[in-house]
């Protein structure tokens, strides 16, 4: 009897421990130096301050390629690019539509841009007020006729970087 006791107490502790979710793991501190520049404590090419780990402050394609469920639902992507981007407006075209067509485009910037899609310069079917993370065609994608151009443009405040990913269907 007490044995099964002992049994049932460790099979309760055991189980607590289990509830009680991981714990950090932490690596044991290095004392010992080898020499070289560690990343976060290389300093400045002077020496004179440390240097800081830049990081890219746009979500990555594969990440705005991966919101299709939410942005786009039932969409085949059509396209993604990152490019640098001059202040000046940049046209891209992105499709000819060989049949009827509907188009939905995410874009983010790392500087505040405006973007619209165009059939034709001055033709708008979707425009954005400035941001860093716009979806064109916000409320359902727009659609265009067979033959029709379907054409991003790009007007960033100041020169930057922006990556794109467009969805069409059928």
């Amino acid at each position: 009897m007490r044995a099964h006791a002992l049994l049932g107490l460790a099979g309760l502790a055991l189980a607590a421990s289990c509830a009680a979710g991981p714990t950090e793991v932490r690596a044991p501190h290095r004392e010992a130096d080898s020499g070289a520049p560690h990343a976060k404590d290389a300093g400045a090419a002077d020496g004179s301050a440390e240097a800081v780990p830049r990081v890219d402050p746009l979500p990555t394609l594969e990440a705005l390629a991966s919101g299709a469920v939410r942005t786009a639902p039932a969409m085949r992507e059509l396209a993604r690019r990152e490019l640098d981007v001059p202040q000046e407006a940049t046209r891209i075209d992105l499709l000819m539509a060989s049949v009827d067509t509907c188009v939905r485009v995410r874009v983010v910037g790392a500087v505040p841009l405006r973007a619209s899609l165009e059939t034709a310069p001055g033709a708008a079917l979707a425009d954005a007020p400035p941001g860093v993370d716009v979806t064109l065609a916000e409320r359902g994608p727009v659609c265009v006729r067979r033959g029709d151009r379907v054409t991003l443009v790009l007007a960033p405040r100041e020169p930057g970087r922006v990556r794109f990913v467009a969805w069409v269907a059928p």
